[in-house]
């Protein structure tokens, strides 16, 4: 029976009618859960985002998970090279970790333009000026990483020239530089280093400090108390000479330079290398370090 001015209500949509339209389509394949065993590059951007377009949120999390990843691994590269930076307060000229050598020394490369090619540092972590004012379990790791490369590049034809230069007690760090050069060149060194030496202290009438270190007897020759330049060949003879008044600090890089026929522009004006860079020249001394 009919009421006149009413009207029928209109049916609530059940499961089996208009609901069939947020349906999942019958033919479409079932989705399946991602698995590991699929290549990253590809389940991250290929078709996989079209086969699995209910499961975005779960491979939003895997991108985002991959890309802390990636992240961390990117940082710890980058610190291996700037870490020391930390330590000597050097954030300009902070070398590239190499190998932690000991617990007192590691080996480095310079962050700028090497002399030659595979030129390194030894660093000590101990917060000493230099190597006269080291312990002698300290002075015995760096005669070891030293005598270590002697033979690495010997076995080249090459000839290491070891050179530090102490001009202030103040220094945070003992840094000792290793300048690989081809035999020929360097079987002169040692006449090039004593007559630039003597040269230097008849120009500044310097009193007459040039001495003659015999090997592994540094300590034993310098005082502990006086800033000395100090240069080693093969690790075996050497001379030093004791600073008295201003020394330029690049004294050692301007004879191997002048020995080698290389730019200025080295030692007075050097050019931070890239990273990219940095990180090339470490993987190739590490190939030369442990072969």
């Amino acid at each position: 029976m009919r009421i006149a001015g009413l009207r029928r209500a209109k049916r609530l949509p059940t499961s089996g009618t208009n609901m069939k339209r947020n349906r999942m389509p019958q033919n479409a394949r079932k989705p399946t859960t991602p698995t590991l065993t699929t290549n990253p590059p590809a389940m991250l951007y290929g078709n996989i985002r079209k086969q699995h377009r209910y499961y975005l949120p779960a491979l939003t999390v895997l991108e985002v998970t991959l890309s802390m990843l990636l992240s961390r691994y990117t940082t710890t590269l980058k610190m291996s090279t700037y870490l020391i930076s930390f330590v000597t307060g050097d954030t300009k000229h902070a070398p590239i970790l190499v190998d932690h050598y000991t617990e007192d020394v590691y080996l480095a490369l310079p962050s700028t333009e090497p002399l030659t090619e595979h030129h390194c540092l030894i660093v000590t972590k101990e917060h000493i000026p230099g190597l006269r004012q080291t312990e002698p379990n300290v002075y015995n790791s760096v005669r070891s990483l030293c005598e270590k490369l002697v033979g690495l590049f010997s076995r080249r034809g090459k000839t290491c020239v070891f050179f530090e230069t102490v001009s202030s007690l103040k220094r945070n760090h003992c840094r000792v530089h290793c300048v690989p050069m081809d035999r020929e060149i360097g079987d002169d060194a040692p006449l090039y280093f004593q007559k630039s030496i003597t040269d230097l202290e008849t120009d500044t009438r310097h009193n007459r400090t040039l001495v003659k270190i015999a090997r592994n007897a540094l300590c034993r020759s310098i005082p502990a108390e006086l800033e000395y330049f100090y240069v080693n060949f093969d690790w075996q003879e050497g001379f030093s000479h004791l600073i008295e008044s201003k020394m330029s600090p690049t004294f050692a890089e301007e004879i191997i330079g002048g020995m080698l026929d290389l730019s200025s522009s080295r030692w007075r004006n050097p050019t931070r290398l890239s990273y990219e860079t940095q990180m090339k020249l470490k993987l190739d001394f590490l190939r030369l370090y442990n072969s």
